[in-house]
C-alpha cells in the first residue's frame, strides 16, 4: 500500500508545506470518521493540462482513507490508490470549481443502506489542494 507522501511525490507537483498540510489533514481523521458514522476520503485532482487544480482536472485519485470503527463501512474495498472521473463523481470537481461543500441529494444503495456523499475543499493558502469526501 502507498502512503500518502508517496502517492502525492509520484502524482503531483505540491511543494511540501501543501504535501505537509494533506498529512496535517489525515493525521486524526480516525475520530471524526468514527464519531459521523462514515467513511473519508481524500481525493487530489489528476493532473490534466494546466487546469487540474483551476477545476478542469477529469480525473480524482483516492490518496488516504479512513474507516469508521463504529459503524459499517461505505467502501469495503481499498480506496486509496483508486482513480474515479469527474462524469462518473461531479460532486468531486464541483468541490474544486465551487470552492464549497457539495452535498448529493439521491443516494447510493449499498446492503440495503443509503450512502449519502458529502465533499469539502480542502484548501492551503487559499488554494484547494484536494476534496475530502464523507460518505
Amino acid at each position: 500500500m502507498s502512503t500518502l507522501s508517496e502517492l502525492l511525490a509520484a502524482h503531483t507537483q505540491l511543494p511540501g508545506e501543501a504535501v505537509d498540510h494533506l498529512q496535517r489533514v489525515v493525521a486524526e481523521w480516525q475520530l471524526l470518521a468514527d464519531m459521523s458514522f462514515a467513511d473519508f476520503l481524500l481525493w487530489i485532482p489528476l493532473p490534466d493540462g494546466d487546469h487540474a487544480l483551476a477545476g478542469g482536472a477529469t480525473e480524482f485519485l483516492c490518496v488516504a482513507q479512513a474507516r469508521p470503527d463504529t459503524a459499517p463501512t461505505a467502501h469495503p474495498e481499498d480506496m486509496v490508490g483508486a482513480r474515479v472521473t469527474a462524469a462518473d463523481n461531479p460532486q468531486l470537481r464541483r468541490a474544486v470549481v465551487e470552492g464549497r461543500i457539495c452535498r448529493e441529494e439521491d443516494p447510493r444503495w449499498h446492503l440495503e443502506v443509503p450512502v449519502r456523499r458529502e465533499t469539502i475543499p480542502v484548501r492551503h493558502n487559499g488554494r484547494v489542494l484536494a476534496v475530502l469526501s464523507r460518505d
